[in-house]
């Protein structure tokens, strides 16, 4: 009641025979309100009061994972959890 666990699992996993790396962030916290998850990756979007955020931090990132041929992806149900997952692909030795 109360106690948040957060949960960080880090796996190799094969896409159309490649390797990738699949980084999972799992919160049981307040989680994401369904009318704006698919949202919160967009450039000054924040939840945060004004002067508090420039809604860039979600933003930046996304684009990053994206140059580097990756995906980054939200599940959540408000009041229950959050999961994040990163999958980037593992280049040759």
């Amino acid at each position: 009641a109360g106690d948040k666990t957060i949960k960080i699992t880090g796996k190799e996993i094969i896409i159309d025979d490649m390797p990738y790396i699949k980084l999972e962030f799992f919160d049981n916290g307040t989680g994401i309100p369904a009318g704006i998850i698919d949202k919160i990756n967009g450039p000054f979007f924040t939840t945060k009061p004004i002067g508090e955020g420039t809604g860039l931090g979600l933003s930046i990132s996304h684009s990053i994972i994206n140059n580097h041929c990756g995906k980054f992806t939200f599940s959540s149900i408000e009041g229950e959890y959050t999961r994040v997952n990163i999958v980037l692909p593992l280049l040759p030795h």
